[in-house]
């Protein structure tokens, strides 16, 4: 009886190291590979039409990244306020629920604007010729 208890002893670690081995290797790959783009170069992609719509995709980018930047500074202030106010654990964690509701609102409504926008752009490339989706993609 002890030596089929050894016997699993030993195939159950071997498993485990090998899962333990596959998930480290798995956690190795390059975080920063998105895969193929969605979309590549058009016809057009050298007008002069298709260069003011990439700059301003561009600036749109930028202006979603800071905005992004400044509502998660607002928030961080807001909630180190309400930590450091004087005011019961109780009303101090509700005053932190109602915050972070009113966070994730805005948060959703932003990324919902800034998604609108991104595919008003999208599609304004497409027709003018700049971009075409990726036939790999």
């Amino acid at each position: 009886m002890e030596h089929r208890s050894t016997i699993w002893t030993v195939a159950v670690v071997v498993a485990v190291g090998g899962l333990v081995l596959y998930l480290n290797h798995e956690d190795k790959k390059d975080p920063y590979h998105l895969g193929p783009a969605a979309y590549v170069d058009g016809p057009n992609a050298a007008s002069e039409e298709c260069k003011k719509l990439r700059a301003e995709f561009a600036s749109a980018l930028e202006r979603w990244a800071a905005e992004d930047t400044q509502a998660d500074d607002h928030d961080t202030a807001e909630f180190e306020r309400l930590m450091n106010s004087k005011m019961t654990d109780t009303k101090r964690q509700i005053a932190i629920n109602s915050l972070s509701a009113k966070q994730d609102m805005a948060k959703t409504a932003r990324e919902n604007r800034q998604n609108n926008e991104e595919v008003s752009l999208r599609e304004h490339m497409l027709q003018a010729g700049c971009q075409i989706p990726n036939p790999s993609h």
